[in-house]
């Protein structure tokens, strides 16, 4: 009788932790925002120019310079009404940073202006025959109501190789404010 008793109270107890719990929940917000894709690709073709190298247009069966743009990007959504303006703020910060768009044009507006952009550059320089930026960001939760972001842009221009650079951000969830390296790991004193 005794082991029932206490049995009903660690049971009691235990259901009344985890209802403060899920009541205080500091994540809650956290766990509202989703992740979702955007894809956008574009490939162009130009003809050869009078400027551009003969022997190194020889090297091109087709007389054709090509360039490729993929864009394939995660940005912030909620469900939950209040959390709209932290989504925006969010992904206006992406497309700021990262994609040097003003962050007044709608997520599919500022990719298919940097693919427009991408466009003009490569048709304004007839020396570069083969061309290909592509595009790849996701986010993932991390500790404490943070969103780490991952940004990787390859860029070919020609050479050996394309050029990758990798870039990461992150966001706080309770605002949508970016989060900057110092916060994440603020410098100690030796004190």
């Amino acid at each position: 009788m005794k082991n029932s008793i206490m049995l009903y109270k660690f049971l009691g107890l235990s259901a009344l932790i985890a209802a403060i719990a899920i009541a205080c929940n500091p994540y809650q917000k956290w766990n509202s925002l989703e992740f979702y894709s955007v894809e956008k690709s574009d490939a162009y073709s130009l003809p050869v120019s009078q400027d551009t190298d003969k022997d190194f247009s020889a090297l091109h069966e087709t007389n054709m310079r090509e360039m490729d743009v993929k864009v394939d990007m995660q940005f912030v959504k909620s469900a939950n009404i209040a959390n709209d303006i932290i989504c925006q703020h969010i992904n206006s910060q992406i497309l700021d940073l990262l994609l040097k768009q003003p962050s007044s044009t709608s997520i599919e507006e500022a990719i298919e202006n940097f693919i427009a952009d991408e466009k003009k550059d490569f048709a304004s320089d007839p020396m570069t025959m083969t061309y290909y930026d592509h595009i790849t960001s996701h986010g993932e939760y991390g500790m404490n109501g943070i969103i780490n972001y991952w940004h990787t842009q390859e860029v070919f221009t020609g050479g050996a190789h394309p050029s990758t650079t990798t870039t990461i951000l992150r966001f706080a969830t309770e605002t949508g404010q970016f989060v900057s390296f110092d916060q994440v790991f603020p410098l100690t004193s030796n004190k």
